[in-house]
């Protein structure tokens, strides 16, 4: 009776609780032809040598921080940062996939170099090899990947709104 007991707790930890103590496997991806705002479109995906970088953030300090305060000046969102802006260097480049969509797939915590974080929140703008053209939400603002730790991660920008140009997908868990 006991293991009975002891097995549904962990199964509905696993439902509808924090995937923390496993870790996740994400794919991103961005589809050029829906960023809507001239000014921060990525030059709709027309790029040199069809190279688009993921410039992100890792947040993993504290999931209400993390998701509470994405947009406020100084947020914890950009604490391990991947990417070296402007530098054709492949730091953050991303498989183009044909099509004007380009994806990266990613074990956060081995991605951004922190093992033992809990995923929480990812910050993230696109750029070209040269960072003249950035791919941002339809204010030019950052976009957020928020909920990682959780069996829903969304995409958003500050303004809460979704991001159709940009998907998240949870490809695996690996124990």
């Amino acid at each position: 009776m006991k293991r009975i007991f002891l097995l549904a707790v962990v199964f509905a930890g696993l439902i509808g609780g924090s995937l923390a103590a496993q870790t996740i496997q994400l794919k991103v991806s961005l589809d050029a032809t829906l960023l809507g705002n001239p000014d921060c479109w990525l030059n709709q995906g027309v790029v040199n040598n069809d190279k688009v970088y993921l410039h992100s953030g890792l947040c993993s300090s504290d999931p209400v921080l993390c998701s509470d305060s994405i947009c406020n000046p100084g947020s914890d969102i950009w604490q391990d940062v991947i990417g070296n802006w402007g530098l054709d260097d492949n730091v953050g480049l991303m498989t183009y996939d044909g099509n004007l969509k380009w994806s990266l797939t990613m074990i956060p915590t081995t991605y951004y170099n922190q093992p033992t974080a809990t995923p929480y929140a990812i910050g993230l703008v696109f750029r070209n090899d040269d960072g003249t053209f950035e791919g941002k939400n339809n204010s030019c603002q950052d976009i957020f990947i928020k909920g990682i730790n959780t069996a829903t991660p969304v995409v958003m920008g500050c303004d809460q709104q979704p991001i159709p140009a940009v998907t998240v997908e949870r490809l695996s868990l690996i124990h």
